[in-house]
């Protein structure tokens, strides 16, 4: 756990004076690095301040009087301190500030719900949140503080200043300053959302701010590669040891399924033989993503693979299955695999997942049920984007009922046109 910094501190601005010409006392607050000032409406001559101490020099009646008043305000600030970790509240030096000058918790700030959520996801990493997860709304609040400060020009604003034209314009701001798409907008946009839904149930507002807000995720089609794309790359070899590495391990994601970050943990504690008897392999795992068990026979091309890697020393030294580079080296490699094997698309690690769930399965007449189980979707709905019906589907189907319409057999599918047909793709 890591240690948080904190402090209080007393010094006087020089550059202003009090009516008085006394110098004003400023209390500054230190959490973490993060400061937040203000005054105490209490003055000093410069020449009487002990800048090292934080205190007033000297004996007088009115300096004891004076330090006495800031050391009533320091225990204030560290009592404030003890109280918010108790109720296992966020501590920032703004949170620390707001306290001291008595704003009330319906005043809790954007950014200070944002991080109390983001405390407890952490807290719960691996058992209730996957690391994605927490990482994905670490970012979220860092972009909502982006936009805050871009907008505001403040370090965060109250909860009760959210509104339509808040979060409206926070998505034209992700569209436009940030170049996200649609469909990422809407997905950090409705992390932000579950902040608001928070500070709902805690009575921190009292009316959601998203209640005329409309969002869409657009459906997209997900690239993977056709059987004939696949077939080109299980047959090529490569010298250079890291491309042949990296293309067997994604060609045995496309015969698993499995997403980058479960095969990087695969180990043989995954492995077990098949229930029916036949001594089939079966990789048993939870998905990393969503904690829900998949069971996935190993079919021969993934299984040559792991054979293939079981004496690697990567393997050996982290008891894993496979040689795994890290995700970006991955990708970068998946570059040069696509030239080399000339498949003329973006290839990254998830698409062999796309290619298991269209080419390798549905294509083939699996069930979209067992498709889903397979993929451990919590929802056979994650699962319907994969579903789509591919040229070659469509023209197989349509062969099986095509003697139910001809009166000679041997007529099938021979229909004449004039001129040349030009070849389907």
């Amino acid at each position: 756990m890591v240690r948080k910094t904190f402090s209080v501190l007393f010094l006087i601005k020089r550059t202003k004076t009090l009516q008085n010409l006394d110098a004003p006392i400023i209390m500054r607050i230190t959490v973490n690095g993060q400061r937040a000032e203000l005054s105490l409406h209490r003055g000093v001559e410069p020449e009487k301040w002990d800048q090292a101490r934080g205190r007033v020099k000297g004996n007088s009646t009115e300096a004891t009087e004076l330090n006495d008043y800031l050391k009533e305000k320091e225990m204030k600030v560290h009592q404030i301190k003890r109280n918010l970790e108790d109720k296992d509240l966020p501590v920032t030096a703004t949170v620390i500030k707001n306290a001291f000058l008595g704003i009330d918790s319906d005043k809790h700030g954007v950014l200070e719900a944002f991080a109390y959520h983001n405390k407890m996801c952490k807290e719960l990493e691996g058992k209730d949140f996957a690391p994605a997860t927490v990482k994905r709304y670490e970012t979220s609040m860092a972009l909502t503080k982006e936009y805050t400060q871009y907008k505001y020009k403040q370090e965060d604003i109250p909860l009760k200043a959210v509104d339509y034209d808040f979060i409206t314009g926070f998505m034209h701001y992700l569209k436009t300053k940030r170049k996200c798409n649609n469909n990422t907008t809407v997905k950090y946009v409705r992390n932000f959302r579950k902040i608001i839904n928070l500070a709902l149930k805690n009575e921190w507002i009292n009316k959601d701010p998203f209640i005329n807000i409309k969002m869409r995720l657009e459906r997209v089609d997900k690239e993977f590669l056709t059987k004939t794309e696949l077939k080109i790359m299980i047959e090529k070899q490569f010298n250079m040891e890291r491309l042949q590495k990296v293309k067997d391990i994604f060609v045995f994601c496309c015969f698993t399924g499995l997403a980058f970050t479960d095969v990087q943990r695969l180990s043989r504690d995954h492995l077990q033989e098949s229930i029916d008897g036949n001594k089939r392999i079966i990789i048993k795992i939870k998905r990393q993503k969503t904690d829900i068990p998949c069971r996935i026979p190993v079919l021969p091309v993934a299984l040559e693979i792991l054979t293939k890697y079981k004496d690697d020393p990567f393997c050996q030294r982290y008891k894993v299955l496979l040689p795994l580079p890290s995700n970006q080296k991955m990708n970068a490699y998946l570059k040069e695999i696509a030239d080399a094997c000339g498949i003329k698309k973006h290839l990254t690690t998830h698409m062999a997942r796309h290619t298991f769930a269209t080419t390798v399965t549905l294509a083939e007449g699996m069930s979209i049920e067992v498709v889903s189980k397979l993929l451990g979707h919590a929802n056979i709905r994650s699962t319907e984007i994969y579903a789509r019906v591919l040229d070659t589907t469509i023209e197989k189907e349509m062969s099986k009922i095509n003697g139910a319409f001809t009166s000679n057999p041997s007529d099938e599918g021979t229909i004449k046109l004039p001129g040349k047909v030009k070849k389907a793709n």
